[in-house]
């Protein structure tokens, strides 16, 4: 992920004197998801979890403006997102009435959520239509009496937003909302005994932007 970063923002920079305009900002975000599912199976027995869900962050982007028609751009979010810890008690061994009773935690943390975007004026006023890709590595952690782990999976999502600019001074200002949607996460464990599936599935989401333009 980070070379893909890397590679973008040098094609970016080694292409800025073809393009018209290069802008680098700030970003905050606050992304809503209703019924995100957490579903573990483990010896045939399913324990799901589901709830509404959200979401704060910030990140960093810098974007190209090409023959000022449209700009193409990529936003960073320079620390891992986490999520919040959850637990599961039941039976030590599902398939029998036994007392024993053992209580597992998990906790889902996205890590290097990138979005490659297009950004298109509507008009002269600044109002932009915005439509991207993500990629994030996602990591499972927590303790599980199995003593078994997940390995890191790939999430990735899709963005579309509307919004304006404006600016204010030397900097530029903007304030957009949309919509995201996630494929579904799914991953087994290394010992084989269990699997893990969460799904954000779709959401709003709403930004604000501040930047400057060179």
């Amino acid at each position: 992920m980070k070379k893909l970063i890397v590679a973008i923002t040098t094609l970016l920079f080694a292409a800025s004197s073809a393009l018209a305009d290069i802008k680098i900002g700030l970003s905050g975000m606050g992304t809503a998801f209703d019924g995100a599912k957490g579903t573990e199976e483990h010896k045939g027995v399913v324990s799901t979890r589901t709830e509404d869900l959200a979401i704060a962050y910030g990140s960093i982007f810098i974007e190209a403006s090409v023959l000022d028609m449209f700009s193409l751009g990529i936003d960073y979010v320079p620390y891992d997102i986490e999520g919040e810890t959850v637990s599961n008690t039941r039976r030590q061994h599902p398939n029998v009435n036994s007392p024993l009773m053992h209580t597992e935690t998990f906790n889902v943390d996205i890590e290097e959520h990138t979005t490659v975007y297009a950004l298109v004026p509507l008009g002269d006023e600044g109002v932009y239509v915005k439509a991207g890709a993500s990629m994030a590595t996602v990591s499972i952690g927590g303790s599980r009496n199995s003593g078994s782990k997940y390995p890191d999976e790939e999430l990735v999502g899709g963005h579309i937003s509307l919004g304006y600019e404006r600016d204010v001074a030397a900097l530029f200002v903007r304030g957009e909302f949309g919509y995201s949607e996630y494929a579904t996460v799914e991953a087994n464990s290394d010992q084989g005994k269990t699997r893990f599936k969460a799904a954000l599935e779709d959401g709003i989401h709403a930004r604000i932007s501040v930047g400057k333009s060179f």
